[in-house]
């Protein structure tokens, strides 16, 4: 009776990935969500992104986080994500089940492609 929702594709603005919003020489505006949106945008010219449950498409949703405080590794600070996620709200029946997930997406931050296949094998008890 657990929800699951996990991500496809997503992009973290934050300092601690070495952003700076008041940079001038960055390309995006609006701060740390901005960033996030205008690198995953980029990202998802020409995309071809996929999620499958025992083989059968699942929905694939854009959403972003909105700014948020990041706690991780020496870090304390501001963050914002945007990408490319599944979202189940009822859950997994008891079970064996097989999630793949990934895609091609434009690499946002240079050239060629960023190729995602993940494939995870879960046990629902």
């Amino acid at each position: 009776d657990t929800p699951l929702f996990f991500p496809i594709f997503n992009i973290l603005c934050s300092p601690f990935v070495g952003d700076d919003p008041n940079n001038p020489a960055n390309p995006w505006t609006g701060g740390f969500t901005g960033c996030a949106k205008y690198y995953t945008d980029l990202a998802l010219v020409d995309s071809e992104p996929y999620a499958t449950l025992d083989g059968k498409d699942l929905k694939i949703r854009r959403a972003s986080s909105g700014l948020f405080n990041l706690e991780a590794q020496d870090f304390d600070g501001d963050a914002a994500t945007d990408g490319l996620y599944v979202y189940l709200p009822k859950g997994l029946e008891p079970g064996e089940y097989e999630l793949e997930f990934g895609g091609e997406f434009t690499n946002p931050f240079g050239e060629g492609v960023i190729s995602l296949k993940i494939t995870y094998n879960l046990v629902v008890e």
